[in-house]
């Protein structure tokens, strides 16, 4: 991810379901709910500035909890391209859903929400 000069925006979190292990270099996941992993990282002007791996906790549960997990951790962008499974109420509680179609790895999703935001 490239510095953008002059930008105001405040650091966001992103999480990203990715294959095991999770990370950067993992693989994204094509399924939001069933992913073995989410790599949630921190961003600010288009730079990566911390990386956490939270293992997928919520198979088989409902997906409200999910949501209400990611509340909790700030979780502010949900990088996935199987929209139409997410509950509407995700985007009522202030996540935003952005695709990043083509992103084979975490960091491409990343690169891509960031190239598209510029």
């Amino acid at each position: 991810m490239t510095h953008r000069e002059g930008s105001i925006q405040e650091p966001f979190l992103v999480a990203v379901p990715s294959n095991a292990p999770g990370g950067l270099d993992a693989m994204s996941s094509g399924n939001w709910a069933n992913c073995d992993a989410y790599t949630v990282a921190l961003v600010y002007d288009c730079n990566v500035l911390d990386v956490v791996v939270e293992p997928n906790q919520w198979h088989g549960r409902n997906p409200v909890d999910l949501l209400r997990y990611f509340s909790d951790l700030k979780i502010k962008v949900l990088i996935t391209d199987d929209i139409k499974t997410l509950p509407r109420t995700m985007c009522t509680h202030g996540l935003s859903i952005r695709s990043a179609s083509e992103s084979a790895t975490v960091r491409q999703a990343l690169k891509v929400l960031c190239d598209r935001t510029q």
